[in-house]
């Protein structure tokens, strides 16, 4: 290394946590909060606290293990929404019990006075089958009600996602007329390409009405170590993730979930940062 030149390999340097960003981490490293401006409040995440199964134990945790498990102590903010998200239906308590796999499962951000969250629901296989969101609730702890995306994936890859198929219109149903042109329906089917890496390249209409049918209605491009670049679907100009012309998709680099807020990939059990070509986290099985 160059006299001179930033440690990048510390964790506490400059260079690898920049100093206009506040973050907290969890007890196993995980991100739980992040604010890249200091006036304005941060965004939060709440991960599946770790059982047993996820270290090679045996038998569903029981409820000495979960308030003895050091992440609950240490997520002080983050566990009232752990607690609550396991009591609104089956499916989330289906995926608490069979998980226990320190999965993302909310993600809340400020708005305004209010917050907006989403809520993540798993296969076994860590993939997203459907986010649930509420853009603008006055209470964070509420898990989300209405489905906004869903998502089918491919037997070939696990981080290979074929279609999402996504709310328009805010009632929830994200199939509402598949042959509806999007802007008019209520709901939109857009598909996935990908190259040979598991990169997704392009965004497909896939609505039957729409007059863009088979169409690339977003296209991305990638640095060696997965940043992204955003363009339309007939290139022209980068446009920023805010712009109104992004679907928001999230799956980009080898199919993994981008987190736009912490500029972040979500792999299993650790973040990745493309910026710096770096893990955020020690891989679980000390590889």
């Amino acid at each position: 290394m160059r006299v001179g030149q930033p440690d990048v390999r510390r964790r506490g340097s400059a260079a690898l946590w920049p100093a206009e960003r506040r973050r907290r981490g969890n007890a196993w490293g995980r991100l739980v909060k992040v604010a890249t401006d200091a006036n304005e409040p941060p965004a939060e995440y709440c991960y599946d606290p770790p059982t047993p199964q996820s270290y090679g134990g045996a038998g569903p945790p029981s409820p000495r293990l979960r308030r003895a498990n050091p992440l609950a102590q240490s997520l002080r903010h983050a566990a009232p929404h752990v607690r609550r998200l396991r009591r609104p239906g089956p499916l989330a308590q289906r995926l608490r019990r069979a998980g226990g796999l320190h999965r993302r499962i909310a993600k809340i951000l400020p708005n305004g006075a209010n917050h907006g969250r989403t809520d993540y629901y798993y296969t076994a296989s860590w993939q997203v089958v459907e986010e649930r969101l509420d853009p603008n609730q006055a209470d964070p702890n509420t898990p989300a009600a209405l489905a906004g995306r869903q998502y089918v994936w491919s037997l070939r890859y696990i981080d290979a996602a074929v279609c999402r198929d996504e709310d328009t219109n805010g009632d929830g149903d994200c199939l509402d007329d598949p042959n509806a042109d999007p802007n008019s329906g209520g709901s939109r089917r857009l598909f996935y390409s990908g190259d040979g890496n598991f990169n997704v390249t392009a965004l497909i209409d896939g609505n039957p009405g729409s007059a863009t049918l088979g169409a690339a209605v977003q296209r991305y491009l990638y640095d060696p170590y997965g940043a992204v670049i955003v363009y339309r679907g007939f290139w022209g100009q980068p446009i920023d993730w805010d712009s109104q012309f992004n679907t928001k998709n999230e799956l980009l680099f080898c199919g993994y979930r981008y987190d736009p807020e912490t500029k972040a990939y979500q792999i299993r059990h650790r973040e990745y940062w493309p910026n710096i070509g770096r893990w955020g986290q020690r891989d679980t099985e000390s590889y």
